[in-house]
């Protein structure tokens, strides 16, 4: 069992079948089925009973579908950390004690004249 028969396995049962979980693939039918029929043989399980042309999970295949959720989802979750795409660690912010105690000004601009400001001069006289 490898991640991408875990992958092909969920899509199938996302999707409700071989056919629409091969479109979504990007893959013919024929290699799909083959996909499932590997991944049932290592499991030594059968993952879905076959009806015609509709497949119902077998007991083994609800329980395998968790795993299977989880175990792409982790995959998933550990690339984007190693590549670098996840944010990960803490952000520290710092301010001096005088900033940090002054209060913020309101989000739409300066409420009034502060000096060197838009509106005042570095003396603090208006001009």
């Amino acid at each position: 069992m490898d991640l991408v028969d875990l992958k092909v396995f969920k899509t199938v049962v996302d999707e409700g079948g071989i056919t629409k979980a091969a479109h979504k693939l990007h893959r013919v039918p024929s290699s799909v089925s083959t996909r499932i029929q590997q991944l049932e043989a290592a499991l030594g399980v059968k993952l879905f009973h076959r009806d015609r042309q509709r497949l119902h999970l077998s007991p083994a295949g609800q329980l395998l579908c968790g795993y299977a959720e989880r175990i792409v989802r982790l995959s998933d979750e550990a690339r984007a950390v190693v590549s670098g795409v996840m944010p990960q660690g803490s952000l520290k912010l710092g301010a001096l004690d005088s900033t940090a105690a002054s209060p913020a000004a309101p989000a739409g601009g300066v409420s009034s004249p502060l000096p060197g400001g838009p509106s005042g001069t570095d003396d603090g006289h208006q001009r």
